[in-house]
C-alpha cells in the first residue's frame, strides 16, 4: 500500500508537471505543490478521494474568505490592533473546531490556506489577478490529485478490511502449524501487539462497510482471543503427557487448516463440527490432569472453543464447565 500510494503521488506530479510546462501557467507550480500535498496527506487511506475532494472544497471556502479579507476588509483597517480584531474571531473559532476530530481536517484546510492566500505582510498590496490565479491553482491542484487518485489507486473499505483480516488469519495459521518450531516467550507480546494493531486499523473500515458485506461478519476480537490461546497451547504442549499432546496436535492441525481456508477465501467461515469435536475430545483428555501445564492448556482450549462458537448459530453446544482441581485439604478431611 505504501508503494502504491507513492506511485499514485508520483504519477500525479508527473502529469501535473506536463500540464504546467505545456500551458506555461505562471502559478502552475502552486497547483503542483497542492496536488502533491493532497496525495501525501491522505496516502494511508484505502480510498482517499472523498477526503481529498472535501479538503479541496474547504480550500475553496478559504479562498473566498481570503478574497473578502483582501478586497473588502483590509483596505479599511490600519495597524496590528485592527488586524488582530478582524482576524481574531475567525481564527478562535477555527482553533476550537480543530479540536473536534470529526471536523479537524476541514478547519485545518481553512486555517492553513486563508493566511497564505491573504498574503499578510507589513504593507498592504492587493492584485486581483494574482489572487485569482493563486486561488484557482490551489483548488485545481487538489481536484487534479483527487482525479488521478480515483483513476489509479482508490479502493473500497471492504478491500482494505479483507486485506487486514487475511493478514491476521495467516499469522494465526502460522502459529497453529505444528510443523513449525514451538514459539519462544518473546513471540507472545509481538504476536499479540501485531493483532491488536491490526484490529485498530480494521475497526473503522468495518464501520464503513456497506450493508450485507460478508466481511462485516468477521469478529476480529474473537480471532485475537483464538490466536493468543493457540500461542498458549504451543507454549505448553511440550510438557504434556503423550496422549494429551496427541489430542492437542490434532486440534492445532485442524485450526491451522481452518484459518488457511478462510484466509484463501478472504471471508469468515463458521468452524466445522469436526473441528469442534476435536476440541471437545482434547478437553476431555485434559480434564483428568491436575498439573499446572495441563490446566493452562485446558483453559486455552476452552477459550478457543468459546471464541469459535460465539455468535455462530446452529453449532454443537459447548462442553460442560471445566472442573476445578481437587482441594488437598478437602480430600484430607
Amino acid at each position: 500500500m505504501a508503494l502504491w500510494s507513492g506511485a499514485g503521488a508520483a504519477l500525479t506530479i508527473l502529469l501535473g508537471s506536463v500540464f504546467w510546462i505545456g500551458t506555461e501557467w505562471a502559478d502552475g507550480a502552486i497547483a503542483l505543490e497542492m496536488a502533491a500535498v493532497a496525495c501525501c496527506f491522505f496516502a494511508a487511506q484505502d480510498n482517499p478521494v472523498p477526503a481529498i475532494l472535501d479538503f479541496a472544497l474547504y480550500n475553496a471556502l478559504a479562498a473566498i474568505l481570503a478574497g473578502i479579507y483582501i478586497f473588502a476588509i483590509m483596505p479599511r483597517i490600519d495597524g496590528f490592533v485592527m488586524l488582530a480584531l478582524v482576524l481574531g474571531p475567525l481564527f478562535l473559532v477555527l482553533g476550537r473546531v480543530i479540536a473536534n476530530p470529526r471536523l479537524a481536517g476541514r478547519a485545518l484546510a481553512v486555517g492553513a490556506t486563508l493566511p497564505t492566500l491573504a498574503g499578510l505582510s507589513n504593507t498592504y498590496s492587493a492584485d486581483f489577478a494574482a489572487y485569482l490565479n493563486s486561488a484557482l491553482a490551489l483548488v485545481l491542484g487538489m481536484g487534479f490529485a483527487g482525479l488521478v487518485t480515483a483513476l489509479v489507486r482508490a479502493v473500497g473499505a471492504e478491500w482494505g478490511a479483507r486485506r487486514i483480516l487475511r493478514a491476521c488469519w495467516t499469522d494465526i495459521r502460522g502459529v497453529a502449524d505444528i510443523r513449525a518450531p514451538a514459539p519462544d516467550g518473546a513471540l507472545g507480546p509481538v504476536f499479540t501487539g501485531r493483532l491488536l494493531d491490526r484490529m485498530g486499523l480494521l475497526v473503522p473500515r468495518l464501520a464503513a462497510l456497506p450493508p450485507g458485506s460478508e466481511v462485516a461478519a468477521a469478529d476480529a476480537l474473537a480471532d485475537i482471543r483464538t490466536g493468543i490461546n493457540i500461542l498458549e497451547l504451543r507454549t505448553v504442549e511440550g510438557a504434556l503427557p503423550s496422549p494429551a499432546r496427541a489430542a492437542l496436535d490434532a486440534v492445532l492441525a485442524d485450526l491451522a487448516q481452518h484459518y488457511s481456508a478462510i484466509s484463501r477465501a478472504g471471508a469468515p467461515r463458521a468452524p466445522s463440527p469436526a473441528l469442534l469435536a476435536r476440541i471437545d475430545a482434547a478437553l476431555a483428555a485434559l480434564m483428568p490432569l491436575t498439573d499446572r501445564r495441563p490446566r493452562q492448556a485446558l483453559l486455552a482450549l476452552a477459550g478457543i472453543r468459546r471464541a469459535l462458537s460465539d455468535g455462530v448459530p446452529d453449532l454443537p453446544p459447548s462442553p460442560p464447565a471445566i472442573p476445578q482441581p481437587p482441594n488437598p485439604e478437602s480430600l484430607a478431611a
